[in-house]
C-alpha cells in the first residue's frame, strides 16, 4: 500500500457492501472505526464509477493544460478544493 492508504480495497469494499446491503452510516462509521466521510467518499465512487473505482491509483501524472483547468474551475465557477 501507498503513503495515507490506511484501509485495503477488500476492507473498502466490504464497507459499501455493508452499506448497500442496508447498514446506516453511522452505525457503519462506528462499526468499523471509520469517518463517515470515508464510507460516504468510497460509496459515492463505487456508484458512479464501480468496484474499480476503490482500487488505489498511484503515480498520476497530469498534464500542466489539465492543472489549469482545474485551477480555472475552482476560482471561475466556485468548486470546492476537493
Amino acid at each position: 500500500m501507498g503513503k495515507n492508504r490506511k484501509h485495503s480495497v477488500e476492507f473498502r469494499l466490504m464497507v459499501v457492501k455493508a452499506y448497500k446491503a442496508g447498514g446506516g452510516i453511522n452505525e457503519l462509521a462506528r462499526r468499523f472505526g471509520i469517518a463517515r466521510s470515508c464510507i460516504q467518499k468510497w460509496v459515492g465512487h463505487y456508484e458512479q464509477f464501480g468496484g474499480s473505482s476503490l482500487l488505489p491509483r498511484y503515480g498520476r501524472v497530469y498534464t500542466k493544460e489539465f492543472k489549469q483547468q482545474v485551477v480555472y474551475a475552482y476560482q471561475k465557477q466556485g468548486l470546492s478544493l476537493n
